[in-house]
């Protein structure tokens, strides 16, 4: 009888070939290093053939991950898991540190995780490393390593680089020392860049300021210090890669900045800080819910919700909660999320622990309220709130006003006269967005336009001269937003 050949890789293959190999007597990390040459013979890349030939899926790879680094919560996940599989030819570089880890968790080390075209792709220092490994000769010949070409530099590879310095200093958290910093010094420019990021400037520069501002930070902690100033260091550094990650998913790179806010979480698990950790959840919420990622949003606005904080970080939470249950057409349970969104923001909250993004002015509360009324299918509230918004905007002193919520009101008011079938109302509320510069118009803000546009394509509008002159005006408009290219 013929026996059965199976597709190489494949699970059946690694069953047969494992079996094989325990009957010529290989056992425990010596018969895991053969199947994993054997896969990487077959074309697999190393990483993903040594997690193969340890038996371990990709989410099974991120719990042992998060086991090993001490915190079962941390947010390493699968997909991630197979981000670093891919690179250099997509997905994310894995730092050192990252490899490390992962070697620990399919029992090898890290230098047999990478081969010739990751050593062309990566940093100078880690390809040092890599050859003064333990698993490379003492003297080795030395190996010319070709750079990869640089490539016409764009918003999104700024963009991508700046995630991935968080991304390395989030890897390296657990094993730092920290340094005397001026902490009051630090303090003061996070808060400022808090208020400045809800101020309506071009969102580069800020982005720009910020990098180097946790630069600075995570340079004291990288060196040493005395153990009491560790957790306001600490406090800092999530405070900053939080906001890098607003900063960066105004840009529309959730991606990247999902890595900021991942690194962000990991600084208030060191910190020890339940608000931290609260504005964290909140701020990762926000970025799934603008990444059309509903189920997850709810699951960290509920997870946030879970942890001490006397400010307004639980209105945020709750409200975010709100929003991402209605898109998933939970509305009894999106209307109680708003119901506890009111509550906290009526008991008066302590002052934010930030302020600026951090924080929940009555502006910014109603503005988002009335975001879940028009989810809700309910335009009445929806326009009552977005104009209480508008309201209080305008009546705030120049230089405490803060355009976004009145920006956002505004567009939330235009979705909800089309509700009740008002297009003159739509139009009329609709202009002050559509006057807005090109480089302060975000992501977040065209994806809420494109709402209004799906809301325009219906029947009852779509003939008319008025809403085919919209849809061109908002075309033009999203054309002209944010260019992508970096020209400094």
């Amino acid at each position: 009888m013929t026996s059965v050949r199976y597709k190489a890789c494949s699970k059946p293959y690694r069953e047969k070939l494992r079996a094989s190999l325990q009957a010529l007597g290989a056992q425990g990390s010596r018969l895991t290093e053969l199947v994993a040459r054997d896969l990487m013979q077959h074309g697999v890349r190393p990483r993903r053939a040594w997690r193969e030939a340890a038996e371990l899926s990709q989410r099974q790879a991120a719990e042992r991950f998060n086991q090993l680094i001490g915190n079962p919560r941390a947010p390493m996940t699968g997909n991630r898991i197979g981000d670093f599989e891919k690179w250099p030819d997509g997905g994310a570089r894995p730092t050192v540190a990252t490899l490390k880890i992962l070697a620990d968790a399919c029992g090898t080390t890290w230098d047999q995780l990478v081969d010739a075209h990751d050593l062309a792709h990566m940093s100078e220092s880690d390809r040092l490393e890599y050859v003064e490994s333990s698993r490379v000769p003492a003297r080795p010949t030395p190996v010319v390593v070709a750079q990869p070409p640089r490539r016409r530099g764009t918003r999104d590879d700024l963009v991508a680089e700046v995630a991935e310095e968080s991304a390395e200093f989030g890897e390296w958290v657990g094993m730092s020392e920290v340094a005397d910093a001026t902490i009051e010094q630090y303090a003061g420019q996070v808060r400022r860049l808090a208020r400045d990021f809800d101020q309506a400037g071009p969102p580069l520069p800020l982005l720009l300021e910020t990098r180097r501002l946790r630069d600075r930070v995570t340079s004291r902690l990288r060196g040493h210090t005395r153990l009491g100033q560790a957790r306001d260091l600490y406090l800092l550094a999530a405070q900053v890669c939080g906001l890098l990650a607003w900063q960066t998913g105004n840009l529309g790179n959730y991606r990247a900045a999902d890595t900021h806010a991942w690194t962000a979480w990991m600084c208030a698990e060191q910190a020890d800080h339940d608000g931290a950790r609260a504005w964290v959840r909140a701020t990762q919420a926000m970025l799934a819910g603008r990444d059309g990622r509903y189920t997850e949003s709810a699951e960290l606005a509920e997870d946030g919700l879970s942890y001490e904080s006397r400010d307004s970080a639980r209105v945020f939470l709750a409200l975010f909660r709100a929003k991402a249950l209605a898109r998933t057409g939970r509305r009894e349970d999106a209307r109680q999320a708003l119901d506890l969104a009111e509550t906290e923001q009526a008991r008066e909250p302590a002052a934010d622990l930030l302020g600026g993004t951090w924080g929940m002015r009555p502006d910014r509360y109603h503005s988002n309220a009335a975001d879940v009324q028009v989810l809700l299918e309910a335009p009445t509230p929806a326009l009552a709130e977005a104009q209480q918004a508008i309201t209080l905007t305008e009546a705030a002193p120049s230089a405490e006003r803060r355009i976004w919520s009145s920006l956002y009101a505004s567009i939330y008011s235009a979705q909800a006269h089309l509700q009740q079938g008002s297009l003159d109302g739509a139009v009329t509320a609709l202009r002050p967005v559509l006057d807005l510069p090109a480089d302060i118009r975000t992501a977040p803000l065209l994806q809420d336009l494109a709402r209004f546009r799906r809301l325009l394509a219906q029947p009852a509008f779509a003939e008319a001269a008025l809403a085919r002159d919209m849809q061109e005006e908002i075309e033009t408009y999203r054309r002209e937003a944010l260019p992508r290219q970096v020209t400094s």
